[in-house]
């Protein structure tokens, strides 16, 4: 909002021609005590907001729904939703789209009065802002192409330099696979870049880390730092793992400098990255040991810091209760980490519950099916040791299906039920196993060999 007339004559010209009637007047003043703090009594900023309001002022109508916004007062005959819709029929592009955004917030989109409505208003009215939600609005309907997709809606919000559409614009063509070109990832998050957005320096640096330009002007380093820089966590990390990468040069301190940077500003995976590294400097417990982190990390949602905390809790030998590996593994299976899918289940066979919907059987079943291959082992040394040893669900199947996937132990299996079957020779015989579960460093099949 516009303010007129505040310095030409100074203010008490201002409140003069604000006493004798004049809306514009009224509304600048409103401004000017907002800009202040003075928001209540007879002369604070909504007093001089509500007259020019009540005189059909859209922009002291659109600063009324600012303050009543902040102060959480949303619906209602007073409320932002009111004057924004006030301001909005009078022709306020900007109060349009801001409807929009409190009716979208409430699930009211559709029909004559809901946000898609309002968001096409404001954007045939200009407002770059509506432009973005509205192609926002038609991506979560998954109408991404055509003239009302998605795509033409952040084209023109980014034509007219709304440098978040830019961003979407990148993003959208990145997950189509148009990298380069005019109209590709690269171009669209380089002139949002280019315009300051730090989303898009992000998101320009993981493109130049992806094709392996790491340094220099225009590599991955130079674009995470310069959003680094400007607060952006993400950044951070990024640069936290390339520094990682390098770390034998400083002995992982620049890395730690940035984990720590972004796990500040909130990012979890960087909580948990800068446990690891505090786990692997022996500093475990503390205010800034890796117990620290990593619980930090769990709490923000991080299912790789919920299992590892879960291992450093067992190592602690605090295996129940709210803060027991138990406990935290349990989160993480709900998340889907099958790591630790595999850990509650060695957790009930030591308890002896090896059957049964809670049992050692039915977590690894689990942690399998999403494809864990120590799970796959264990249900192959479950079905052995029950002396199933063919069929889909036998030992063998088990362990050929982890073997396949790379897990020497599962080799190492394999090839003595291929030997307790009498087959040594060939591509599937005994032989044939311990050689690929030597080569993986196994020794007892090395022993096997000789």
């Amino acid at each position: 909002m516009e303010l007129f007339g505040a310095n030409d004559g100074g203010e008490q010209r201002l409140r003069g021609a604000a006493a004798a009637g004049d809306v514009d007047a009224m509304c600048n003043l409103g401004v000017l005590l907002d800009e202040r703090g003075i928001v209540d009594g007879d002369d604070g900023a909504e007093h001089w907001f509500s007259r020019a309001a009540g005189a059909g002022h859209a922009d002291a109508m659109y600063g009324l729904a600012v303050l009543r916004y902040e102060r959480g007062i949303v619906v209602g005959d007073d409320g932002a939703e009111h004057w924004f819709r006030q301001a909005g029929h009078a022709g306020l592009a900007s109060a349009m789209s801001n409807l929009g955004s409190l009716l979208n917030e409430r699930g009211l989109v559709d029909g004559d009065d809901g946000a898609e409505q309002w968001y096409r208003r404001a954007a045939d009215a200009g407002d770059t802002v509506a432009m973005y939600n509205l192609g926002v609005l038609r991506d979560e309907r998954g109408t991404i192409d055509g003239d009302d997709g998605a795509e033409q809606w952040w084209h023109r919000a980014a034509d007219a330099g709304d440098t978040v559409a830019m961003y979407s614009l990148g993003v959208l063509r990145g997950q189509r696979g148009a990298i380069d070109g005019d109209d590709g990832a690269e171009f669209w998050f380089r002139r949002a870049a280019d315009a300051g957005n730090t989303d898009a320096m992000y998101g320009l640096g993981r493109l130049r880390d992806q094709h392996g330009a790491i340094d220099g002007d225009d590599g991955a380093e130079f674009w995470f730092r310069k959003a680094a820089n400007a607060g952006h966590a993400a950044a951070m990390y990024g640069l936290g793992v390339l520094r990682d990468d390098r770390a034998a040069a400083d002995g992982g301190a620049r890395a730690e400098y940035w984990y720590r940077g972004a796990a500040k500003a909130g990012h979890a995976v960087a909580m948990y990255r800068l446990g690891r590294l505090r786990y692997d400097r022996g500093v475990v417990t503390g205010g800034d040991g890796a117990e620290h982190w990593m619980r930090r990390a769990a709490e923000a949602g991080d299912a790789d810091a919920m299992y590892s905390l879960g291992v450093l809790r067992g190592q602690r030998g605090v295996i129940d209760g709210n803060d027991g590996a138990e406990h935290w593994w349990l989160r993480a299976s709900a998340l889907g980490d099958t790591q630790a899918m595999f850990g509650v289940g060695v957790l009930r066979e030591e308890r002896g519950t090896i059957t049964g919907d809670d049992s050692a059987e039915h977590w690894w079943r689990l942690a399998s099916t999403a494809g864990n291959v120590d799970a796959m082992n264990r249900l192959g040394l479950l079905a052995k040791s029950r002396s199933m040893t063919s069929g889909d669900d036998g030992a063998e199947a088990w362990f050929r299906r982890a073997a396949q996937a790379g897990d020497a132990d599962a080799m190492f299996n394999l090839g003595v039920l291929r030997e307790e079957h009498g087959v040594i020779d060939g591509l599937d015989g005994s032989a044939h196993w311990f050689r690929r579960a030597c080569d993986l460093g196994v020794r007892r099949a090395c022993d096997r060999l000789r």
